[in-house]
């Protein structure tokens, strides 16, 4: 269903619907555009990438902006889509990603797509719903994998195909552990 089926019309970057609800198109294209945003309300927000936005952002829009009218029926909140990496990668991973998710995704095949309903609930307002390469009907699967097997950063490589959130360019062994050490 499109939004202009439902009756609406878009007027610049906001779709307006006839009982007066309306949708609004934006970005932030950096933290000092936050301000521009100052004043505003919204009854839900979608991160498209949530990864490429920085904690503070996010949290500006999500704890400020946010706003219910009295005894509407909707209930107020976030929707974000992210894949592991960019500059928001931590505190995605620490607001939404759980150990166990990390296990269960590595687990699924690569060329099989993550089972119907997987889901997991870090709180009670806080759900993480994997999504993978193989997950993408329209995506010639075999192409992108073929694609990503060239891409000679292997983090990068298992971010992209199998929405990793468990693979860190760190390495399991952190420099500032080897403090009371010499390098040879």
């Amino acid at each position: 269903c499109s939004v202009s089926g439902l009756g609406g019309r878009l007027v610049g970057t906001r779709w307006m619907f006839p009982a007066g609800s309306s949708i609004v198109l934006g970005g932030i294209a950096h933290d000092a555009a936050l301000l521009s945003n100052q004043g505003k309300e919204f009854h839900r927000v979608a991160f498209d990438e949530r990864t490429h936005f920085t904690e503070m952002a996010c949290q500006f829009i999500s704890t400020t902006r946010i706003r219910k009218v009295m005894n509407f029926p909707i209930r107020c909140g976030t929707a974000s889509s992210a894949n592991p990496g960019g500059p928001g990668h931590q505190h995605v991973k620490d607001q939404f990603i759980t150990e166990e998710a990390i296990r269960k995704v590595k687990d699924i095949p690569t060329h099989e797509p993550t089972p119907f309903g997987l889901a997991f609930w870090k709180d009670k307002d806080t759900v993480y719903v994997p999504s993978r390469a193989a997950d993408n009907p329209f995506l010639d699967v075999e192409d992108y994998i073929k694609r990503l097997a060239r891409n000679k950063n292997p983090v990068e490589r298992a971010r992209m195909m199998n929405g990793d959130w468990g693979v860190s360019p760190e390495g399991l062994i952190k420099p500032h552990w080897l403090r009371y050490y010499t390098h040879i």
